[in-house]
């Protein structure tokens, strides 16, 4: 998962077999470690958003 995110990935698309808690947790862990930050978080989230929107699936 490490990888992904230093690749720029906005979306992890997950095996059901995975638990988002799980997710959640590597993440936070991530931040505390200072490998992954609010910033580069908050940039995807952006990205994302922009893309919904362009494809009108926003409310």
């Amino acid at each position: 998962m490490l990888r992904s995110f230093q690749a720029g990935v906005d979306i992890l698309l997950l095996y059901t077999r995975y638990r988002i808690e799980d997710i959640v947790s590597v993440v936070e862990e991530l931040m505390q470690e200072g490998i992954l930050t609010e910033e580069e978080i908050d940039t995807g989230v952006e990205r994302v958003l922009a893309l919904k929107q362009a494809y009108r699936l926003l409310p």
